[in-house]
C-alpha cells in the first residue's frame, strides 16, 4: 500500500471544523511494480466535530478519473483521530 494524504482544517463555528483534502495512493501486489502513474488521487471536503477528547469526521472524496459505471465519489465516516 502506498498512501499520501494532506488536509487543511479551518474553524467554522463552535465545535465544527471544515476540511479540504487530497489523498493519493494505491494498493499493489508488489512494491517492485509500483510507479507514480499507477496512483490515483481523490480530492474532497469534510466536516470535523471536536468536543473535548471526542472527535468525529465525515468526508466526501471525488473520483476525478472514474471509469464507466463507477460512482462519482464516496462518503467516509469515522469516530476518533487518525494516527
Amino acid at each position: 500500500m502506498f498512501l499520501l494524504n494532506n488536509e487543511v482544517r479551518l474553524p467554522l463555528f463552535a465545535i465544527f471544523d471544515g476540511v479540504g483534502f487530497v489523498d493519493i495512493g494505491n494498493v499493489l501486489p508488489s512494491v517492485r511494480i509500483s510507479t507514480p502513474s499507477r496512483c490515483e488521487s481523490r480530492p474532497g471536503l469534510g466536516l470535523r466535530v471536536v468536543r473535548g477528547t471526542w472527535y468525529s469526521r465525515a468526508d466526501y472524496g471525488v473520483k476525478l478519473d472514474r471509469r464507466t459505471g463507477e460512482s462519482r465519489g464516496a462518503l467516509f465516516f469515522s469516530i476518533g483521530q487518525a494516527t
